[in-house]
């Protein structure tokens, strides 16, 4: 759960910060589904392209943190085994 719990931590930083730095030059991205949220930052950054260089990277960064997340974060049927048995 710890792992878990820190993964998602870091994956919501990364998008406060992104929010942070939209909000700095004037643009608020408001309530977005985690979904939608790099396509929603992509046509924003359309409009400010002086803000690509530094919301990129970290973009990239948080979709493949969601790309690539463990697969108990998924479902806790799929938690492995090891962690099932130990009543985690």
């Amino acid at each position: 759960m710890i792992a878990r719990r820190k993964f998602v931590d870091h994956m919501l930083a990364i998008e406060d910060t992104v929010r942070g730095l939209l909000k700095v030059h004037g643009l608020k991205l408001g309530l977005v589904h985690r979904a939608r949220f790099a396509a929603k930052i992509e046509a924003m950054l359309a409009d400010a392209p002086e803000l690509r260089m530094a919301i990129e990277p970290l973009l990239d960064v948080r979709n493949a943190m969601r790309a690539r997340r463990p697969c108990w974060t998924v479902s806790s049927r799929k938690w492995p085994a090891r962690m099932r048995s130990a009543g985690v």
